[in-house]
Parts: C-alpha cells; sequence; structure tokens
C-alpha cells in the first residue's frame, strides 16, 4: 500500500482499529500440496490511510476468473471506531 498499510483482523466482531502493528503489505499464499487448499478465501483487514482508518471484508475465488471483492467501512472523522453510526441509514453495497 503505497501511502497506507494494512492489519489482517482475526475477530470477526472487531470494530475499533488497532492504533499499531501495521505493515506495508500481506500476501496469502496457498500451495496444492497445502492439505487446507481450497478456491474461495474470506479475510478482515484494517487499512490505516492518511488521516483515515478503514474495516474491509476481502473475499477472492480462483474459480471464478480470479474473482475478488471487498466490503468496507471508513469512519469519517478519522477515528478507530469503524460501527455503524445508529443515526445514519445502513446502506447495502
Amino acid at each position: 500500500m503505497p501511502s497506507g498499510s494494512i492489519l489482517e483482523s482475526t475477530n470477526r466482531f472487531d470494530f475499533v482499529a488497532p492504533e499499531l502493528g501495521y505493515q506495508k503489505s500481506c500476501e496469502i499464499t496457498m500451495t496444492k500440496e497445502d492439505p487446507n487448499w481450497q478456491s474461495h478465501i474470506e479475510k478482515r483487514y484494517f487499512f490505516k490511510l492518511p488521516g483515515y482508518y478503514v474495516r474491509g471484508n476481502v473475499s477472492v475465488d480462483i474459480y471464478h476468473d480470479l474473482y475478488f471483492s471487498m466490503q468496507y467501512f471508513v469512519n469519517p472523522d478519522g477515528s478507530t471506531n469503524l460501527e455503524n453510526d445508529p443515526n445514519q441509514p445502513f446502506q447495502e453495497p
């Protein structure tokens, strides 16, 4: 990430982005010899960008023309709290 960094989230209910521990990149490696090999992978990440924290759900499927999708949440005020604002209507992507 040229102007940001990334951190994998291991808890699907993380709504507050950590302030430390981010890296410039991440890699998902899976070889055919891996006994846990799968064609579809879903991961959760926090992204630290200039002035913003982002929580994203990433989905990759190699059997659908290398299908990639990402759903993300950004707090426009720049805080680490990425919970849905109950005063704002939730919009499905």
